[in-house]
């Protein structure tokens, strides 16, 4: 597998380890009825851009599908407990974290499946340990 190719599922630990993929998850807080309450998280998803190969946009398209492809496949529409959002895709960007590499980041949230608005508890974190073991699992290293 090259960079330029878009990576089957069993070569996502090797793509993602290629692209220096991570991933961070903060909590997400709304107002509801004039109170800040945690609805859910809100995750974030890096992967570096391959130096060179196709064009900027061609693979930061590929590099997104991949993501989402790797999400979805942690957190499905089917599944029982959570619910994701997936944000529109964003441009190449550099973070400090990484210097001058640029990266495609993938921005999602996770609420319930059911009762959103309802406060999310203190041991949340630890309900949301099936997302965090998935990514690893696939290959992404985990920012904060």
């Amino acid at each position: 597998m090259t960079n330029d190719q878009a990576p089957s599922r069993t070569d996502w630990p090797e793509w993602a380890r290629a692209h220096k993929a991570c991933f961070d998850v903060q909590p997400l807080i709304e107002m509801h009825k004039g109170e800040k309450v945690q609805v859910g998280f809100e995750l974030r998803l890096y992967a570096q851009m391959p130096p060179r190969g196709r064009g900027i946009d061609e693979r930061g398209a590929q590099i997104l599908g991949t993501l989402r492809e790797m999400l979805e496949s942690v957190v499905g529409s089917d599944h029982p407990v959570a619910r994701l959002e997936i944000a529109s895709p964003s441009a190449a960007r550099v973070r400090a974290e990484t210097g001058l590499t640029p990266e495609i980041e993938l921005s999602a949230r996770i609420f319930r499946r059911q009762g959103t608005f309802e406060l999310v508890h203190q041991d949340a974190r630890q309900n949301l340990a099936f997302l965090e073991q998935g990514l690893i699992a696939l290959g992404l290293k985990r920012e904060n």
